[in-house]
């Protein structure tokens, strides 16, 4: 499926004011530029087959179009973050990992990639803050199904950083 945008979708963007209303209703850009769920699996496997080849700057440029155009995918910012890393920006790394979190809380790879980004970057303590933190909420959720698996995946990480750092 070609990456055009046609003459119909053109007319629409012709003023800001039709894109912020088209916005507003909450539709993603993805849908007005008339883009299928199945262009953005594509897209995605591109940016990730590109990011697999260690080329991280183009990796994250490929990213960061999918999270603009379909800010919904928490995946997309995770491979953000893991981009951003590679490039030795971890702290803007840990901000895509915590749009990832927002995304879905219940998710242990979020949490797990802000801690090795923090630890990479020298902060422990903010590593064990995220640990706690995911911990805590598989706590106060200790019923969902999701949260053993949580708790379990950040009490392995809590003593990998006691372990490597106290």
């Amino acid at each position: 499926e070609p990456f055009l945008i046609n003459d119909e979708i053109f007319t629409c963007l012709n003023s800001f004011e039709k894109i912020r209303a088209f916005l507003d209703k909450g539709t993603s850009l993805y849908e007005l530029f008339g883009y299928s769920d199945a262009t953005l699996a594509t897209l995605y496997k591109t940016a990730y087959k590109i990011a697999e080849e260690r080329r991280f700057q183009d990796g994250y440029d490929a990213y960061f179009f999918i999270v603009t155009i379909a800010p919904h995918i928490r995946d997309a910012w995770l491979n953000i973050g893991y981009t951003l890393c590679q490039l030795g920006e971890h702290l803007t790394g840990v901000e895509a990992f915590g749009r990832a979190f927002e995304l879905d809380p219940t998710n242990a790879d979020s949490y797990l990639a802000s801690i090795g980004a923090y630890n990479k970057y020298g902060s422990l303590e903010k590593s064990h803050d995220i640990c706690n933190l995911g911990i805590k909420i598989a706590e106060q959720n200790k019923d969902a199904d999701w949260a053993p698996e949580l708790e379990r995946r950040l009490q392995e990480a809590k003593r990998y950083l006691q372990q490597v750092g106290g």
